[in-house]
C-alpha cells in the first residue's frame, strides 16, 4: 500500500526486527534482528543511493517495525525528506511517532491489531496514543480473514474514526484481505452492506504485488 495514492510506483524499504508476532505476517523473514541469508546492512548513505538508483519519487519504509530501529529510521527520514520525496511508513503503531519526523512523513500507515475476542477498550489501548497523533492524511488498516473479523473492524473504525472526541483528525480506515483466506471480492460485497455513515471514509485495500507476481518472485 503506498499511503499516497495505491498504484503509484514506489521504493520499498523494508527495515529489519519486529516486536510482533502476526499470524499473517507475509515477511517472517524480517522478524530477527540477527545477520541472515534474508537481508542485509545498510547505513542510511547506502540505501539512498539505491533509492535514487531506482529513481521512484514515492518511498515506503515498512518492515518488521522500522520504528524499533528509531536512529537509523530518523537518519533515513531526514535523508529523504531532504532530498524531496514523498514519504509513507507502514507501522504497527506500538511504538510512539518521534516528534522531529512526524511532518516530515507524507502518509503514516498504522497497521491495527486487534483479537476478535476482545473488547473495543481492549483492543483500543495498544494503539491508542499512536491513533491520536494521526491526521486525515494517514491510515489506520486492518486485515481481515473473515466476516467476524470484518465486523470487528468496522466496530474499531466507529470506535477510533468516527466516534472518540479524543481523534479529532480522522485518519483513513483501510480493509485488507488476508490472502488466501478471503478473497477482496467478498469484502467489497460486505462493505456494500453497510450504512452511507459505515462506509464514509472507508477504503479497500489490497496487496497488489500479490496479485502481480509470484511469491518465488516478490522478495528479489
Amino acid at each position: 500500500m503506498s499511503g499516497h495514492g495505491q498504484g503509484a510506483l514506489t521504493t520499498f524499504i523494508r527495515m529489519q526486527g519486529c516486536n510482533l508476532r502476526c499470524d499473517y505476517c507475509d515477511s517472517k523473514f524480517t522478524w530477527g534482528t540477527k545477520n541472515g541469508d534474508d537481508w542485509v546492512n545498510y547505513i542510511p548513505k547506502e540505501i539512498m543511493a539505491k533509492v535514487e538508483e531506482y529513481g521512484n519519487e514515492n518511498v515506503t519504509i515498512t518492515g518488521g517495525e522500522p520504528l524499533m530501529q528509531m536512529g537509523g529510521f530518523k537518519s533515513l527520514v531526514n535523508r529523504l525528506w531532504d532530498n524531496d520525496y514523498n514519504i509513507s511508513v507502514e507501522t504497527n503503531g506500538t511504538i510512539p511517532i518521534p516528534d522531529d519526523v512526524i511532518n516530515k512523513v507524507r502518509s503514516w500507515v498504522m497497521d491495527c491489531k486487534f483479537i476478535p475476542t476482545l473488547s473495543l477498550k481492549q483492543k483500543d489501548i495498544r494503539n491508542k496514543n499512536f491513533v491520536k497523533s494521526l491526521t486525515n492524511t494517514d491510515y489506520i488498516k486492518c486485515v481481515v480473514k473473515n466476516r467476524q473479523e470484518f465486523d470487528v473492524a468496522m466496530e474499531i473504525k466507529k470506535y477510533v474514526v468516527e466516534e472518540g472526541n479524543i481523534y479529532n483528525n480522522r485518519p483513513k480506515f483501510c480493509i485488507s484481505a488476508m490472502y488466501g483466506k478471503v478473497t477482496p471480492k467478498r469484502l467489497i460485497e460486505w462493505m456494500l452492506e453497510l450504512t452511507s455513515r459505515e462506509k464514509h471514509n472507508l477504503y479497500l485495500n489490497t496487496q497488489l504485488h500479490k496479485y502481480i507476481w509470484k511469491s518465488t518472485e516478490r522478495r528479489r
